[in-house]
């Protein structure tokens, strides 16, 4: 039977930066990523006190406002997406970033003119997906990871 995939994207989609993931492996035996972006937060109201041209006088005599000697950076980590797949799904993931990794290093190997790189159409995980035997396939009888002969069961 063939199979005809159609993609849409909501046009309110958000792009939203990824500096980090958090997560690991679950109980059930799959994957938990937590992908995050870092923000500098924003700091604390303070008033300001001006002089009749607009300039800006010491902040410290401003009312309730009180100067540290040494400021502290705060970052806010912002959580904005859960994703949980199963190994095979991870595995597929892994396969498909370092290829886009392959791809970039090339292109950045071959040029330095953004204008010259080439624009190519989304490239779906899936694609690789033949390339990859099924859990139950395996040669040899090790357990490996994500397999059900680890004991998942156990009560850690």
């Amino acid at each position: 039977m063939k199979q005809k995939l159609i993609i849409k994207t909501d046009p309110d989609m958000p792009l939203l930066p990824v500096h980090g993931v958090l997560g690991g492996v679950t109980r059930t035996g799959e994957i938990e990523m937590l992908l995050y972006t870092d923000t500098d937060a924003l700091p604390a109201p303070r008033e300001l006190l001006l002089a009749e041209d607009g300039s800006l006088v010491n902040e410290e005599k401003a009312e309730g406002n009180s100067v540290a000697e040494e400021e502290t950076r705060i970052v806010q980590r912002n959580v904005h997406t859960r994703t949980v797949m199963t190994g095979d799904q991870a595995r597929l993931l892994a396969g498909w970033l370092l290829k886009q990794l392959d791809i970039l290093d090339e292109v950045e190997t071959k040029t330095a003119n953004p204008e010259d790189l080439p624009v190519p159409g989304y490239a779906d995980m899936e694609e690789g997906k033949e390339d990859l035997k099924p859990m139950d396939e395996k040669k040899d009888d090790t357990p490996g990871r994500n397999s059900k002969k680890q004991g998942r069961g156990r009560s850690r």
